[in-house]
């Protein structure tokens, strides 16, 4: 679901038919911190992610690794895969 759901945020902020030296490749960092509480270096690296594809992987992998660290909240990710934030925390359920 993480994978998902972040691939979903990278697609919807990025213009894939844009040029990749066009991209807000710093929004989109932000975007992922902000939602997903994830810090993916490679995205604002343009020799490090050329392609929407090695975007994609690295936020995914960076998530995956996040997920199985602990590092991040899955339970802020909706189950539609929207990436908006819930209003209950997984420290703070019952």
């Amino acid at each position: 679901m993480i994978t998902e759901a972040v691939e979903a945020a990278v697609t919807q902020a990025i213009d894939a038919g844009a040029e990749p030296e066009t991209w807000d490749r710093e929004g989109l960092a932000t975007q992922l911190a902000m939602n997903y509480v994830l810090t993916v270096d490679a995205v604002s690296d343009p020799a490090a992610t050329p392609t929407l594809p090695s975007l994609v992987e690295a936020a995914q992998s960076e998530a995956e690794a996040a997920r199985s660290s602990g590092r991040s909240s899955t339970s802020r990710i909706s189950a539609a895969g929207s990436g908006s934030a819930t209003s209950t925390s997984r420290c703070c359920r019952r």
